[in-house]
């Protein structure tokens, strides 16, 4: 069963129209949902974010920090590597996905919600339209820009999939997807 970390968020635009989207200040929080770092459960409970805030990550029995480790048999995990300086993961429809799927102002598809994590630490966040994951980055998210746009896919990628989990800087200028990362459970180590 997979297990998550939480942002929970303000002021997100729509990539469409740039109506603020539904969110905590309304009343009821929403939450952007991704697996980095530490993912203690399946609902909002005791790792829920704020842009600014570093990536918490759990220490083995030994005191080291290792990624990609289960805890507790399993009922926790540390997900990905803090060792990463900088990535892009991603909200895109989980199964327990809090982030809205279109727009109540324009009524537009919203093809998910991205998070800019730089040396651990959550610098942005942000709406994107269905396979225009950077376009959508905020213009003052620092670093993002600056790798131009993300590798290429084929036309039928493009319609049919809705983009990978994690990208990190490429050595081509490109943010890449790291696909077989969302494939890493078997390889996981019990901490």
């Amino acid at each position: 069963m997979p297990l998550y970390a939480f942002v929970r968020y303000d002021q997100i635009p729509c990539p469409h129209c740039g109506a603020i989207l539904p969110n905590a200040s309304q009343g009821h929080p929403l939450y952007i949902t991704f697996q980095w770092g530490y993912c203690p459960s399946r609902w909002p409970s005791e790792v829920i974010y704020r842009v600014g805030d570093s990536v918490y990550w759990r220490t083995c029995r030994d005191g080291v920090v290792r990624g990609w480790t289960t805890f507790d048999g399993g009922k926790a995990f540390n997900v990905g590597d803090p060792a990463i300086n900088a990535l892009i993961v991603t909200d895109v429809g989980s199964d327990v996905a809090h982030f809205p799927t279109s727009c109540p102002a324009c009524g537009k598809p919203i093809g998910g919600a991205a998070l800019h994590i730089e040396r651990n630490r959550i610098i942005s966040a942000w709406a994107f339209a269905p396979g225009r994951l950077i376009e959508g980055a905020p213009p003052g998210s620092p670093g993002v820009r600056d790798y131009g746009e993300l590798v290429e896919f084929s036309p039928e990628e493009a319609e049919n999939w809705w983009g990978a989990d994690y990208y990190v800087p490429g050595d081509d200028g490109k943010w890449t997807a790291m696909r077989d990362w969302e494939y890493k459970g078997s390889d996981y180590n019990d901490c």
